[in-house]
């Protein structure tokens, strides 16, 4: 692991306004995170971040001082076949995310207080507690772990599965972006490598999916009586694009990471004067006939819990 950070601070007001901070960046040949289908640590590829933080403390009185510290960090990883991908955005379109319990005895749907939510999936066990979110969610998902809404009054239980639709955006859906609808998944960034033209990149795809039974996802969805419990969905890009640390993909295994990713020489191929503007029905016609059915079936599984998978109805 190698980095640096540059800082400096300012005091002023007879030592009542203090403000500091810095940038630094910091590059990983390997990095280590917790894989929960394995349970424990794990060692992925290469990493790299920048960040700047900044601190403000003012006291205005000599008994009193208010403070705040702001940070921002990039970070990208870089993709099987030596290629860093950095994302601008990762939008991605979802319908009705559904949470609900897998039980050994099931109880009639008419048992308070099972109901029903009006969610489009078919897959759940008869009689399961379940709780929907019944709307369409365009989700930002260059932010942080963020709430996409919440049920109140929800039965307790442990709703150790859940189920969602990646579909194509309407002008229905919560926090469109107008220029993505008709698509279920938008990726813009940029791409670069040594010896490379770097490549600024905006790619759509069409493709819908129905997720059931991703889980489950450690203690998550436990809920106890007057507390709450949160259902994640989370989706793992790196099955597009690769981790270059794990090398060349296992045929005989398909749960590892580069099982089905392409890597991005085969995107970059395709671009024009280092810039790539393409819909999924343009990349079939670009890609070599086998290369798109794999990008497809990489797209496929991007669905999980955690790091939890989820059947692919």
């Amino acid at each position: 692991m190698t980095g640096a950070e540059l800082g400096a601070r300012f005091t002023g007001l007879d030592g009542a306004l203090s403000v500091g901070g810095g940038p630094w960046w910091m590059h990983k040949d390997r990095e280590l995170v917790f894989d929960s289908e394995f349970g424990g640590t794990v060692f992925r590829g290469q990493s790299h971040r920048v960040g700047l933080e900044l601190e403000l403390r003012w006291a205005p009185l000599p008994w009193a001082w208010l403070a705040t510290d702001l940070f921002y960090t990039h970070a990208r990883l870089k993709a099987r076949d030596g290629w860093e991908i950095s994302f601008d955005a990762v939008y991605l379109n979802v319908l009705g995310p559904t949470a609900y319990q897998v039980v050994e005895q099931t109880q009639a749907l008419s048992s308070p207080p099972l109901r029903h939510g009006g969610h489009p999936h078919e897959s759940i066990p008869e009689g399961s507690a379940h709780v929907a979110l019944t709307g369409e969610y365009f989700l930002s998902l260059k932010q942080h772990t963020f709430e996409i809404d919440r049920i109140d009054d929800a039965p307790i239980g442990n709703y150790n599965r859940l189920a969602f639709n990646v579909q194509k955006a309407t002008a229905d859906s919560r926090d469109v972006v107008s220029d993505h609808v008709g698509h279920s998944i938008a990726l813009h960034g940029t791409a670069s490598k040594t010896g490379e033209e770097s490549v600024d990149f905006v790619i759509r795809f069409d493709e819908e999916m129905a997720y059931s039974n991703c889980g489950p996802n450690e203690d998550a969805g436990v809920l106890a009586e007057g507390a709450q419990a949160e259902a994640q969905m989370t989706f793992h890009f790196d099955h597009i694009f690769g981790d270059f640390e794990e090398g060349p993909p296992d045929p005989e295994d398909p749960d590892t990471v580069n099982h089905l990713a392409i890597g991005f020489s085969p995107v970059a191929d395709l671009a024009t004067d280092g810039t790539l503007d393409l819909d999924q029905d343009a990349l079939g016609q670009q890609m070599t006939g086998a290369t798109f059915l794999q990008l497809i079936d990489a797209v496929r599984t991007l669905g999980h819990s955690g790091e939890a998978h989820c059947h692919l109805d």
